[in-house]
């Protein structure tokens, strides 16, 4: 079965989470526990489930432990909160009841969801029918760089690599003091929010696709440029860039599609009625353009 996709870290969850289980957020019995808040227990089992929820948490030590900090934290206020009797208060325990509802029916959905992939096929075709949604909004480049503390060594290596740009990486590997050079001086893409400097990238938009720019300073020395490839704003990303995206699209739409065919099969099995007519305005509000006031009643 699907884990449900529940963020734990939100803090109307927490504290339903929380309310739900009496005490606390868990008070499973699983391993020695890795935090303790008064009466309340962080076991390994528990930390396990906590991170299982986030497929961006990383998985090592220092993170795991990075996650009971948190939990502490949550677990603090979420103890002092109920000491105020917070979860007292009516639109609290509305919240509450909503975020139950929404965890069950995640459940539901979980469990009825078809586990099946999405296909190449589905992928594709969403890809072609809504390419403009994949549009970039800022300019990129591919960037690949030297650093050397000597310009008089700069502008050396920079007549050498612009005369063989393909020797660039090579270069960049044997002569650069940048962390970078392990990769040939490749930094991937960059944009004017990411460039080393606004000099940086007015310096980078003037080359043409490979081209080698002169020695630059900045505060490390000086740095030689090589734009490999230009992706200009307004451009379509290509299907690489956004598979996961696609992917991500696909399986909301599926879920929505699903939800909305089970509380219709619902609805065939249930007495539902809806009384339109008695939805009035919240107190306080506007009405809504064009509605007009009914004559004899200015």
């Amino acid at each position: 079965m699907r884990r449900m996709a529940v963020p734990l870290m939100s803090g109307v969850w927490l504290i339903a989470a929380g309310i739900l289980s009496g005490c606390g957020w868990f008070q499973s019995q699983d391993g020695e526990p890795v935090a303790v808040v008064g009466d309340v227990k962080l076991t390994q089992g528990d930390l396990d489930r906590m991170l299982a929820n986030d497929a961006f948490e990383e998985k090592s030590v220092e993170a795991r432990k990075r996650a009971v900090t948190r939990w502490v934290n949550r677990e603090l206020l979420y103890q002092e909160a109920l000491r105020r009797e917070c979860d007292k208060d009516p639109i609290v325990r509305f919240q509450l009841k909503t975020a139950q509802r929404d965890i069950l029916v995640n459940a539901l959905i979980d469990r009825s969801q078809n586990d099946s992939p999405v296909t190449e096929e589905q992928i594709t075709r969403f890809y072609e029918e809504n390419r403009n949604i994949f549009k970039r909004t800022e300019a990129m480049i591919h960037v690949r760089q030297i650093v050397l503390e000597d310009p008089k060594e700069a502008r050396r290596v920079a007549a050498e690599v612009q005369r063989r740009p393909e020797t660039f990486a090579e270069v960049a590997r044997a002569r650069s003091s940048d962390p970078s050079s392990a990769d040939g001086g490749d930094v991937g893409f960059v944009t004017a929010r990411t460039a080393y400097s606004p000099e940086v990238w007015q310096v980078l938009q003037r080359l043409s696709d490979n081209e080698i720019s002169r020695p630059i300073p900045i505060d490390a020395g000086w740095i030689i440029l090589q734009a490999v490839e230009h992706r200009p704003a307004g451009s379509i990303k290509s299907l690489d860039e956004v598979r996961s995206e696609v992917v991500n699209r696909l399986r909301a739409a599926e879920r929505a599609n699903l939800m909305a065919a089970l509380a219709e099969s619902l609805k065939l099995k249930e007495d539902v009625e809806v009384f339109a007519d008695r939805v009035v305005p919240a107190a306080g509000a506007s009405r809504s353009p064009g509605s007009r006031t009914p004559v004899g009643m200015e």
